[in-house]
């Protein structure tokens, strides 16, 4: 048999086990194939880590809350874009994971307009002690929240 058929055999194989995989995988009620996708990404996983409200204490600051004022948007407006649309940009400038606590900056449409949101994050900790779930919660303190590419004046400070 020479090299040639043998990797091509390996590889058709290969490929119809993974589809066959996928396919009875995609049954199960859990959904874990769109949880593994999802979380292939780091900025997936920035965010999922950043918002989700079991571990993480979302707060907003006074600055960011004057600045959404002025915009005229709700906190629970924000929370609900940030969950539904908001984009982690790893790659930005603003973005710092080697300091503590880490800033991320996160993009969020709201409306026909484009916001940008500074994230500062103390991770928290789920553990499992004697079978029992217990979380220690972390905070994700909403500091900066602007436009991405117009600088409208507000009266905050």
């Amino acid at each position: 048999m020479t090299r040639k058929r043998r990797f091509t055999i390996f590889f058709l194989s290969a490929g119809f086990m993974s589809v066959f995989i996928l396919f009875s995988l995609s049954g199960r009620q859990d959904g874990n194939i769109p949880k593994m996708v999802k979380n292939l990404f780091p900025a997936s996983r920035a965010k999922e880590a950043l918002l989700n409200t079991e571990v993480q204490e979302i707060i907003i600051s006074t600055q960011a809350l004057c600045h959404l004022k002025c915009f005229g948007i709700t906190d629970n407006q924000l929370r609900d874009a940030l969950q539904d649309n908001g984009d982690v940009d790893l790659m930005n400038d603003k973005t710092d994971v080697h300091k503590n606590p880490k800033v991320y900056f996160i993009e969020v449409e709201i409306g026909s307009k484009t916001y940008y949101v500074l994230a500062h994050a103390i991770f928290g900790v789920e553990k499992l002690a004697n079978d029992i779930k217990q979380v220690q919660k972390g905070k994700t303190l909403i500091n900066e929240f602007r436009l991405v590419d117009e600088d409208k004046k507000c009266d905050c400070q």
